[in-house]
């Protein structure tokens, strides 16, 4: 008697033969012939007869039955099985779609960050590049300089060698200087031996002070007298001037001789005067000239016989009227540059205190000489000869003041020079004793000087 476990033990390989074309069995078919045959293709007993009436036959029939609903059932667990597993597959194929577009997205955004990158990285190479340029252009830039630089090291070097030598030639000039005057140089020499040798000496050092004051007081009161003789040399500078003056005016008008353009007599009243007391002087000066300006400027008749003959004396007294003006102006200049010169020599003499507070030039003076020059003549009929004759004057007075103007120029480049000397001297000075304070003391007294003088001749 065969059992399930023969059932089951038996191969497969019909039921796959049985299964190929469709696995449709029909066991209760009428095609079906031979049952047995479709039993042992799925795999079960192939003696089996439905119409049997034995008793094996039946049990065959309820073995078959038995594998069939078991068989059934595995199907079913199976289809289950499968059904679960195909759930399980579709949850993780949408799980991985998912996993999928999230990946490609990130993908997306890992090539866009890498474009961005790229971008970057391009534009970090081009500033590299350019950053590399510039700090090879300020390379050769450093270069340059460096070069430069030690070219003028080189010329710094020679310049110091060239100034230590002139400070050599100035201490040698100083040494000249000193031993120039027998009894100044003892002086000098001892004082700067005395002050040379520090406090190892004993002596009392006001002597050897006082000896060098005194040497330098002298020096001071010779270049004292010598500024005196620039002044003098100046006032008669000034009085060839006005004779010139006068002279060319002699011989150009002949008929004012007796009258000079610029009279040395009223220089000399108003030199020393107050502000106060030449705008006295201007304004009484200015009321005559008013007074013959408006006597000049009075109507005439052309019809009169007289105009012919008047006419030679309007032009003289116009032409005596320039002179006057002239003459005021002259005055004028000349009592506010002694003025000045009196107030620097005030300056000078009291030069350890404060300035004297010099009275100010009222503006009363500054009107009157404005009017004075703005006074203009009348403007009758004069022959062309007479105007040319004028303009000749008027030329050769100008040329005149353009020469005193060139020497003063000299004269004051002259001063320029003894400045310039003195300033030298005074560093050399400074040099050779500093703790000595001759020099500088020196130095000043000539400075000061120099420049008074050169003030005086630009004045």
């Amino acid at each position: 008697m065969c059992t399930l476990a023969t059932l089951d033990s038996r191969p497969n390989n019909n039921r796959a033969q049985c299964l190929h074309a469709g696995g449709e069995l029909w066991l209760h078919s009428s095609k079906a012939a031979r049952p047995g045959q479709s039993c042992f293709c799925l795999g079960l007993r192939g003696d089996l007869r439905l119409q049997g009436a034995s008793r094996e036959e039946a049990e065959i029939t309820a073995q078959v039955l038995a594998a069939l609903i078991s068989q059934r059932r595995q199907d079913a667990e199976h289809i289950e099985q499968m059904e679960a597993a195909a759930a399980l597959m579709q949850s993780d194929f949408s799980t991985t779609e998912g996993t999928r577009q999230r990946l490609q997205s990130v993908v997306h955004a890992r090539d866009r960050a890498l474009g961005q990158l790229e971008n970057q990285l391009r534009s970090v190479t081009e500033e590299a590049r350019v950053n590399l340029e510039a700090v090879v252009a300020q390379r050769d830039d450093a270069v340059k300089k460096n070069a430069d630089l030690r070219r003028r090291h080189a010329h710094f070097q020679h310049e110091i060698r060239r100034k230590e030598q002139d400070y050599e030639r100035l201490q040698v000039k100083l040494r000249e200087l000193l031993m120039e005057k027998s009894r100044e140089a003892r002086a000098n020499m001892e004082a700067a031996a005395a002050f040379s040798r520090g406090l190892r000496s004993k002596a009392p050092r006001s002597q050897d002070i006082q000896k060098l004051m005194a040497a330098h007081k002298a020096e001071l009161s010779e270049l004292q007298s010598e500024n005196q003789g620039l002044k003098a040399a100046l006032d008669g500078l000034q009085s060839q001037h006005a004779s010139l003056i006068n002279l060319q005016s002699a011989q150009k008008r002949p008929r004012w001789a007796a009258e000079p353009l610029a009279e040395l007599q009223f220089l000399e009243s108003v030199r020393g005067l107050s502000p106060q007391e030449v705008l006295d002087q201007l304004s009484g000066t200015m009321q005559s000239l008013q007074q013959r300006l408006a006597v000049l400027g009075g109507p005439t008749s052309d019809a009169s016989p007289q105009a012919p003959a008047s006419m030679p004396g309007r032009v003289s007294a116009m032409q005596s009227l320039l002179v006057e003006q002239d003459t005021l102006a002259t005055a004028a200049v000349a009592a506010l540059r002694e003025r000045l010169a009196q107030q620097d020599e005030s300056r000078d003499q009291h030069m350890n205190r404060g300035p004297p507070d010099s009275p100010p030039i009222p503006a009363k003076l500054h009107s009157a000489l404005k009017s004075a020059m703005s006074l203009t003549p009348p403007s009758p009929r004069e022959s062309p000869l007479q105007r040319e004759e004028l303009r000749r004057a008027q030329a050769d007075v100008a040329l005149e003041r353009e020469r005193l103007q060139a020497e003063a120029a000299k004269l004051a480049a002259g001063h320029q020079e003894l400045a310039a000397a003195a300033a030298a001297f005074k560093e050399a000075a400074e040099k050779l004793a500093p703790g000595l304070g001759a020099g500088s003391f020196l130095a000043s007294a000539v400075g000061r000087e120099a420049l008074k003088g050169m003030r005086g001749c630009c004045n």
